[in-house]
């Protein structure tokens, strides 16, 4: 096992060593942070470029030492019209999920819209914002 480290361009090293890592961002600067963050957006297209990879290959059946699918289960509730009348019976409006903006409008096309615009409910949310 190797211990990964990433360099600024100002040469300062970060190591990213597990378990130890989320005490040595804490302990960061503000300027030690932002540049970390800076790495981290730039990273995140690479490791995902490679994890896309991995599974490609594992797709093709090649194998890796330590690297293979794990089969989980996942769970999901039958989206019929029977189902989700019964809940909404049963449980109310909140047991069904309303679909998003951008799902209604992919369904129905253009002609949602107008609908839209009369129940439409807007909410600020904080997205990390580089200059």
């Amino acid at each position: 096992m190797f211990d990964l480290q990433v360099t600024n361009s100002d040469g300062e090293v970060l190591s990213i060593n597990r378990k130890e890592f989320k005490k040595q961002v804490e302990q960061l600067d503000q300027q030690q942070l932002q540049d970390a963050q800076y790495m981290a957006k730039e990273l995140k297209p690479a490791l995902k470029v490679i994890d896309d990879t991995v599974k490609k290959r594992l797709d093709e059946g090649q194998q890796f030492k330590n690297i293979s699918y794990k089969e989980t289960q996942r769970a999901s509730v039958d989206q019929s019209e029977a189902t989700k009348q019964a809940f909404v019976n049963k449980y109310g409006w909140d047991a069904v999920q309303v679909k998003t903006p951008t799902q209604l409008k992919k369904i129905y096309g253009e002609k949602i819209e107008q609908d839209l615009e009369t129940v439409m409910v807007y909410s600020n949310i904080n997205k990390l914002s580089y200059d």
